[in-house]
This record gives structure tokens, sequence and C-alpha cells, in this order.
């Protein structure tokens, strides 16, 4: 540098030297032929912690952690070549390494070559850079591990891609995706909604899980979940998309779904199957049956059944010349089956479904059905066929005998039943004892069974434990001394209204529409005894079965025998009459067993009375 005179050089070294003693830059001046520091600032004084005087006697090399070697080479380069700027770790007078920057060049002062260097702690910055680093390499790493595929795109441009992406795209590496357009790998069905997402995280908001479609190199779609967020990737703006393959899963679902409606129709069958079990209006002649069913599923543990003492079908099931699903001629005796297995849904309505089988066998092959006798062998039936207690059940049998008037009952473990006599105004409890079936061995168990008469107006009402277990919101239960009391108070109406005030009590009890367990309800109004009505279709060849029917109910009221023969003689003369010389307009013959405290009086409809039996031939 050129100076028009000698106070132009003072200025010029003063102002270097104000710079150097008052600036707040790290400053050294050091002898590149030996290391020596010849001068220090104070700034430099006080960032490594030596007096002026001190660090004036040290070389660089005891302040570089750089070998001598090193060092020096460094020196040689800043002085000789022109490179001027270096990262260096110094060291402190405490031992503290720190990261420095240095700007260093060549300067004569005091008739010597110097090196002018100047020194920036940037330590902070170092490790941030090196968290940075530590960062991304670790993003990256997640991002190759990552079960998930991911990608990265700028302005529609794909600029990152993790090896899961090439896989799902059908790319052998992720470089084969980097360039493409966004746009070409997403569904058609789809892009319109991609470009919605993508504006709307230009400006600022979430774009969260979604499901989507994207077309593989392949040309095939595969079903995807993604979610994407705004990120700065090589210090642009970009979006990344995490994205997982649903396609799978998917095909899972369908599969799912189908077989779920397919399940549902299932169960929707199996429950209208299972409600067909349940009494139906006018199936006992002059017996009126109100039925509350409310299974907790869709399939339930709770039944019951009504079938009728008479096996004639055996006889001719197997002939072709009649008509066996028209033609049903009913004996006087029926039974009532109700029950609750124990556990509740599809397994729970298959024992169910076995105990109604087991009892439409049964009931095929006896003559008249006694509780308790049907219970042991229901009992041995359930016990040799469960496994692990998976065939339990209670249940109460009833056999009403129309034309007597008479009820033999039996128990096992079940719901006690309740008895309303209408002439004067009482309830009583039917209790037998009896244990759980399927539980106990079966030899060792045995069921009582009570016979009591029923009138006209009387009322009989079984139950399962989903009415008396019903809680309220305190936890209390409906309780069977309650269902007792209601039984008491308003058992004098027709079965229908008895049964609407029974649900009624449940549901303000439990203060909900929803039966905590399954429940079921019977309540059987006897609103006609004695008397039975057997329709004949107007045709012969059903005259010997319908006779074997009608000899069957008188000897199941006591009939002698010879009595029985004498009557089917005069009812077969009398029905030849009315069917090949009658009025052959009428489809059906009705015969009519009509049982007084005196007499057993058989007519025929349209006919008149035919006989008078007197209850002594009994």
């Amino acid at each position: 540098m050129k100076y028009e005179t000698d106070i132009d050089f003072i200025e010029y070294h003063r102002q270097i030297n104000s710079l150097f003693e008052n600036g707040h830059i790290v400053m050294l001046l050091i002898n590149p032929q030996n290391g020596d520091i010849t001068d220090a600032n104070p700034a430099a004084c006080k960032f490594y912690g030596y007096s002026r005087d001190e660090i004036k006697k040290m070389k660089i090399t005891d302040i570089n952690i750089l070998s001598n070697k090193e060092v020096f080479q460094e020196m040689r380069s800043a002085n000789n070549s022109g490179h001027n700027t270096f990262i260096f770790k110094h060291r402190l007078s405490k031992g503290e390494i720190r990261d420095v920057e240095v700007f260093s060049g060549p300067i004569r002062m005091h008739n010597e070559n110097l090196l002018y260097s100047i020194i920036f702690d940037i330590t902070e910055k170092v490790k941030s850079q090196r968290k940075i680093q530590e960062s991304e390499a670790r993003y990256r790493k997640l991002i190759e591990l990552s079960p998930n595929s991911i990608m990265v795109f700028q302005d529609f441009k794909i600029v990152f891609a993790n090896r899961k992406m090439a896989e799902m795209m059908g790319c052998f590496e992720p470089k084969e995706l980097i360039g493409r357009d966004i746009l070409n790998i997403i569904h058609p069905d789809y892009v319109k909604t991609s470009l919605d997402r993508i504006k709307k995280i230009n400006r600022g908001f979430d774009a969260p899980l979604i499901v989507s479609k994207l077309v593989n190199n392949k040309g095939e779609s595969i079903d995807i979940e993604i979610t994407s967020n705004a990120l700065i990737y090589n210090g642009k703006e970009c979006i990344q998309s995490i994205i997982r393959d649903i396609t799978d899963r998917k095909k899972i679902e369908e599969q799912l779904y189908r077989y779920t409606d397919q399940l549902e129709k299932g169960l929707e069958i199996a429950r209208e199957i299972q409600e067909k079990h349940l009494p139906q209006q006018n199936q006992i002649e002059g017996i009126d049956i109100e039925i509350l069913y409310e299974p907790l599923m869709e399939l339930g543990g709770d039944y019951c059944k009504v079938v009728n003492d008479c096996n004639t079908f055996i006889d001719y099931e197997f002939d072709e010349s009649i008509n066996s699903k028209e033609y049903k001629l009913d004996s006087e005796t029926y039974g009532i089956l109700m029950g609750d297995v124990v556990g509740k849904g599809p397994s729970a309505a298959m024992v169910t479904n076995e105990i109604l089988s087991f009892l439409n066998y049964y009931n095929l092959r006896k003559q008249t059905i006694n509780p308790s006798e049907f219970f042991s062998y229901l009992n041995k039936y359930l016990y040799n066929i469960g496994t692990k207690n998976m065939y339990l059940s209670t249940a109460g049998y009833y056999s009403i005998n129309i034309l007597l008037g008479k009820l033999k009952y039996s128990n096992a473990g079940h719901e006690k039943a309740i008895l309303y006599r209408q002439n004067n105004n009482s309830t009583t409890w039917l209790k037998t004892e009896g244990t759980i079936l399927g539980v106990s061995v079966p030899e060792l168990i045995e069921f009582e069974e009570e016979t009591l008469y029923i009138n006209i107006g009387d009322k009989l009402i079984l139950y399962s434990d989903g009415v008396t277990e019903l809680r309220d919101n305190e936890g209390s239960f409906f309780g069977d001394v309650r269902l007792y009391e209601l039984i008491n108070k308003y058992g004098y109406k027709p079965a229908k209204e008895l049964k609407a005030i029974i649900e009624k009590e449940l549901l303000e009890h439990s203060k909900s529409s929803q039966y905590q367990d399954d429940c079921i309800v019977a309540v059987i109004e006897f609103k006609s005894l004695g008397k039975k009505t057997y329709e004949i279709p107007n045709n012969m060849k059903y005259v010997e079965i319908s006779l074997k029917v009608i000899g069957q109910t008188l000897r199941n009221i006591g009939m002698h025998k010879e009595c029985i023969s004498d009557i089917k003689l005069v009812l077969r003369q009398t029905l030849k009459n009315e069917i090949v010389n009658g009025n052959n307009n009428f489809k059906k013959v009705s015969i009519i067993l009509e049982l007084t405290p005196d007499n057993l009086i058989i007519s025929v409809k349209d006919y008149g009375k035919i006989l008078t039996v007197d209850r002594g031939m009994f």
C-alpha cells in the first residue's frame, strides 16, 4: 500500500493498533517461522484465559491441538498460498477445547513478517451443526427402517423416496422415483382430492389421515392410507407424505364384510327359527298364550315351546297317500317347556336347539310326557354330550290336559312358576325340587313332580331369571317377590293386558329400553276347559288315523277299553255317512268332545250330538 506522506502511514498504523487493542474480536500476531505468539489483544487474553505476558511467551502449538507438523503446515499455507480461512480446535488455559474459525494472512510489522490471525469462537455453531447432522442421520435411518412408504415432493416432483416406497411402486431403487410427477402416480379418481390437500398444506393447515389410491409401475391400483405435512428438505419447502399400503387389508375387510353380511343373514334366519319355536296364538284350544321375548343378543338362550302329546305321525308319516304337512290331530294334552341355557348368544342358542330337538324326538316316541321323567332323560342327554359344562340349562315343564283341566309340572332349577286363581283372586308359587340340567351324574338326580287342577280364568305365569335379575340404576334387582305381587294385583286382567303391565314395570325399573340378559315371560290364560275339537279332512283315508288319536284321548282321561271300542265304532259309521253321503262342500268334518261333571258328550258339527257317555264309565 502506498502512502502520500509519513503522516498517512502513521495514521494507518494507529488505526490498526487501535482496532487490535480495543476491538472485541480475538486477534493474535504469530511468527510463522517458529510459531511464537508475538502479541495478543485483550480480547484474546480474555478468551484464552492468559495474561498478555503469559500468552506472548507461548507458541501457537500450545493452543492449537493439531500436531506441530500440521500447525506449521497450515501456517505456511496461510503465509504463502493465500489460503486464509481455517477451522481449528483451540485449548483454553483451563483445558477446555473450543471450536474456532480463523482468518489468517501475512502482515509486516516491526520489520518482521508475521501472521495476523482473527479468531471466532464457533463452538456452539459446530454443536448445532453436529446435532442437525445427527438428527438428519437418525431421520434418514428411521425413514429407511420405517414399515411405511415415505416420499418428499416439491412443486409436484418427487425429491426423495425411501426403499419401502420404491418397493410399493414396483421400482428396484428409490432413485427411479426421483423427479417423477406425483400426479402421475395418483389414481385418477383421487387426483382432485390430492390437489385440494396440497393446497391446504401450502396454506399452513394439516392434512389428516385419509384413504386414497396410487397406481404402481404395472398400472395396478394400490389402496393406501396417507397423511401429509409441510417439511423443509435441503433448505426448501416441501411436502412429506407417509403412506401405508392397505390393499391386503381392504381385501380382508371386503371378505369380512361379506362374511359378516352372511353371518347377519344367518343370524336373522336363526332368530326367526328360534322365535317360531315360541308359543303361537290359538296354538292350544281354549288357552290364550302371550309371550314377551327379548334376547340380549341376536340369538338367546331363553326358550319356550309348546308340544302336543300325540305320536300318531309315526304311523303315517311315510304314507305317500296322506299329506302329513297339512293334516295334524292334537291330543287333549299339551306340554309347555320353558328354560334358560347357561350363557348367551349363538353358543346358548345352539344348546337351546339341542334341547328343543330332543323334546321333539322324545315327544314323538312317547304316548304322553311325564314332566319328571322327561327331565331325567334330558339331563342324561345333556350330561353325556356336554364338555366343560357347556350344555347346562334350567327348565320347567308343564303338562296340561284341557279336557280334565289337570296340570302336571316339574322344575329343573328354573324360576318358580306363578299360578293365579280367578275364582278366589289368589296367587301361589308352583314349587318342586330339581337341579339344573346337564351338571350332575344322571343316576344321582331325581326330579319332583306335582299335579293340580285348574279352572277357567286361571293364569299360569312362566319367566326366566332375566326378569327377576333385571337391575335398576342403583343395582337393585326387580326380584321374584315384586313379580309375584304384580301378578297378585293384576292377575284378573286378560293375558294380553297382564303381559303389557309386566313389560311396562320391567322397563320402568331398568330406566332403559335395553334388557341386561335374555328375558322371556309367558302369560297363559285358561279361557276354556273340558272341550276338545278334532277337525278331520273330508276324506275317508284320514278317518282311521283320527280315530286312533281320539282313542288315545279317551284313554288319557281314564275311559275303559271296551267303551272306547264302542265309541270308535259309532264314530266310524257316523263319519262314513257324513263324508260319503253327506255334504261334500265342506273341506273338514269337526268332532267335538265335551267333558262335563257328569258326562262326556261327543258330537259332530252340523250333525248334532251322537253320544253321551256317563262319567261312571271312566
